[in-house]
């Protein structure tokens, strides 16, 4: 629904250090935890700080880890906050042994979560350190160049097409794209009358049904999705996603498993092989792929520029993440299943506002 997204953004703010960031997470994270098992507690915030972080110029390795120790030492403070309680008090009963109250444990967890949250705080930029954008001798320029690196992180390769006239004759950096769709951050190739040309710059003139290859993160991947005048190409060649209803589809993100039957087949063949998911993959972003450190820019990439990591010839991994342009029915019907490692919503069709139902998805 968005409400914890919504409730924890207002109470995290917008902390100038680390370790008052690292605080206002866990606190409010901490007092959940005591009511809801640790395991959903973890899950409900990792979109929360993956967007947080990039807010706030932090890592999130900064938070993950920690937040994981943390929750897991305060999810003992009652007997039902945690599975281990439970079967350490069956097992106590089961033996004879008197079992412990609901909040006898209550006084302990809350002193060694205390003194865990203190330690994190402490040792974590320590050790993360070289998560760190270091500034030292940069200017503010600099620093802001570096930090758009950092927001590069985990993007995604897409393949969008030119469909709205009010489009025609403007240039990609004239056109509002970039400033629309803020997530991308790489414009890797645009294909006109069947000729590719790579690592194209923001002067490119766009012409009706110009095919772009841009990589963008996951914000960015939305944005597409409610943006008039692009409309998505399959990356696995389905020619139905020209005909979709937008407000009948929705974009879900899967992690792909190792059972999946599209783990070791090309993601242009990958059609044939889940015809029953009845949904084209749209994104593709490969599991561990390089896409760039701190020490570049995103305004002065590589010499030889970022390759386009999503050609149809490109083999399916185990831990590769797709986008998937799904029916409103795919995440219940899948949500379980034991070919994806993480399957979640990116952006609802319901949501299509009139401008992004006129961009033909």
């Amino acid at each position: 629904t968005g409400v914890i997204d919504l409730v924890f953004r207002a109470l995290l703010g917008k902390p100038r250090s680390l370790p008052v960031a690292m605080l206002r997470l866990f606190v409010p994270a901490v007092v959940m935890n005591v009511c809801i098992s640790n395991t959903c507690v973890m899950s409900c915030l990792l979109t929360v700080i993956d967007k947080w972080s990039l807010d706030i110029g932090y890592s999130k390795a900064f938070f993950l880890l920690p937040l994981s120790y943390v929750l897991l030492i305060s999810g003992t403070f009652a007997t039902f906050s945690t599975s281990t309680n439970l079967i350490a008090q069956g097992l106590l009963l089961s033996s004879g042994f008197e079992g412990f109250s609901t909040f006898e444990l209550a006084v302990p967890a809350t002193v060694c979560t205390v003194v865990a949250m203190l330690y994190l705080m402490v040792i974590s930029p320590m050790i993360l350190r070289r998560f760190y954008v270091s500034s030292k001798g940069a200017s503010e320029q600099e620093g802001k160049q570096k930090m758009a690196t950092r927001r590069a992180q985990n993007r995604y390769d897409v393949r969008v097409q030119v469909t709205g006239r009010a489009l025609k004759g403007e240039s990609i950096a004239s056109s509002g794209l970039l400033g629309k769709v803020a997530g991308i951050r790489d414009f890797l190739a645009y294909e006109r009358y069947g000729k590719i040309q790579q690592h194209p710059g923001e002067e490119l003139v766009l012409e009706l049904d110009d095919v772009l290859w841009l990589r963008t993160n996951i914000e960015g991947v939305a944005n597409l999705f409610h943006t008039a005048g692009v409309a998505f190409l399959a990356l696995d060649l389905s020619d139905e996603v020209a005909t979709f209803d937008p407000q009948s589809r929705d974009l879900i993100e899967a992690v792909l498993d190792k059972e999946s039957p599209l783990v070791g087949h090309k993601i242009g063949h990958a059609r044939n092989h889940h015809a029953e998911y009845e949904c084209p993959i749209v994104a593709f972003r490969a599991f561990n792929g390089f896409q760039g450190d701190d020490s570049e820019s995103v305004d002065t990439p590589r010499a030889s520029g970022p390759e386009i990591g999503a050609t149809p010839d490109r083999r399916l991994e185990a831990g590769d993440h797709i986008i998937l342009n799904a029916p409103t029915t795919f995440y219940k019907l899948y949500k379980d299943s034991s070919h994806f490692v993480v399957l979640r919503k990116v952006a609802h069709g319901e949501a299509d506002s009139a401008d992004a139902h006129d961009s033909s998805k």
